[in-house]
């Protein structure tokens, strides 16, 4: 049997920081927005006084359910972004802000990533292909914002 050097050990954790990420988030004016797991992603990205929303999930592209859906809308209306940012605040999202999980050998759809940049600079990313980052708290609010957008 032939083994790469290096090669990746089905089962192995990597968990990583990203430098000059902390909890701590001053800014609250969220220019762009970012959230995926294995049902739903949902985004919302700021540009000159609109707000771009995509937002995309139910069952799979191979499943003829009728559950499967996409959209994509721009919008005036930037009260999203405050109640998206009201959101993270309130679940305190920001825990565990810049760290990474990786396992290898584990199929699609298991963890999630969410990403938010705001006004200031500032940035949250965390994301696993392990176990959900985000709460279910959020996830659900996530989903009633996007889905009434």
């Amino acid at each position: 049997m032939f083994f790469r050097k290096n090669s990746p050990i089905c089962g192995e954790r990597h968990d990583s920081y990203i430098e000059g990420y902390n909890e701590e988030i001053k800014s609250k004016d969220i220019i762009s927005f970012s959230y995926n797991n294995g049902d739903y992603s949902f985004s919302a990205k700021k540009e000159n006084n609109k707000v771009q929303i995509s937002c995309s999930g139910g069952g799979k592209s191979n499943q003829r359910d009728g559950s499967l859906f996409k959209i994509r809308v721009e919008t005036d209306d930037i009260g999203i972004l405050t109640s998206l940012q009201d959101i993270i605040d309130r679940n305190n999202e920001t825990q565990g802000n810049g760290h990474c999980i990786h396992v290898d050998g584990l199929p699609g759809g298991l963890g999630d990533t969410l990403e938010v940049e705001y006004q200031s600079g500032e940035k949250i990313y965390k994301t696993s292909n392990q176990t959900r980052t985000v709460s279910k708290s959020s996830i659900e609010s996530f989903y009633t914002i996007f889905h009434e957008s």
